[in-house]
C-alpha cells in the first residue's frame, strides 16, 4: 500500500508542478536539480526519466541504490501545495515496456534527438507537507519555544519589516 494521496500523485504527474530531485555525493555534498517526466505507479513506486548515464544526479543514485541512502523528492505548484517526499531508490531500469514508453513520450515531446539513459523507480518513505501555514501548525506543536527573538518589538506601522 503506497503512502502518496491523490492529492501528491496529481502534483507529481502534474507538467504544471515543478520536481527537485535532491541528492547527494561521496562527500555528503547536496546535489538539488529540476526533473520532469514522472509517472507513479500503481504500487506507489515514484518512476523519473533520467537524461544522462554520467550526470552528477544519476552517479548520486547509484551510490544510493548501493549504499542503501534516501534521496529528496520536493514537488510543488504555483497554488501553494509544496511536499517533501523522502524516497528510496529501488531500481533503474533501461530496457522495459515502460521505459519505451518513456523514451517514445519524451521523442514526441523534445524531438527526435532527444534522449535517457533509464527510468529510477523511488520507494516513498515519508512525507513532509511544506506547505508553509501547516508547517507553521505542526512546528507550533513540536517546538512552541522556538520563536523569532525580536518579534515582540516589531510594531505594525512603527517598525514593521
Amino acid at each position: 500500500m503506497s503512502i502518496l494521496t491523490r492529492e501528491i500523485i496529481d502534483l507529481i504527474q502534474s507538467d504544471k508542478s515543478i520536481k527537485i530531485i535532491a541528492t547527494t555525493d561521496e562527500q555528503g555534498s547536496p546535489h538539488a536539480v529540476a526533473r520532469e517526466d514522472f509517472l507513479v505507479l500503481d504500487d506507489g513506486l515514484i518512476v523519473f526519466a533520467e537524461w544522462r548515464e554520467s550526470s552528477r544526479t544519476n552517479s548520486n543514485l547509484v551510490r544510493a541504490i548501493y549504499f542503501g541512502n534516501y534521496v529528496s523528492l520536493s514537488v510543488f505548484n504555483d497554488r501553494g501545495h509544496s511536499f517533501q517526499i523522502k524516497v528510496k531508490p529501488v531500481r533503474f531500469d533501461f530496457y522495459s515496456p515502460l521505459f519505451k514508453q518513456f523514451f517514445a513520450a519524451i521523442r514526441k515531446k523534445r524531438g527526435d534527438d532527444s534522449d535517457i539513459t533509464g527510468l529510477w523507480y523511488l520507494a516513498p518513505v515519508d512525507i513532509r507537507n511544506e506547505n508553509p501555514e501547516i508547517r507553521k501548525k505542526e512546528e507550533d506543536v513540536l517546538h512552541p519555544h522556538f520563536r523569532y527573538l525580536d518579534r515582540s518589538s516589531i510594531r505594525p506601522g512603527v517598525n514593521s519589516l
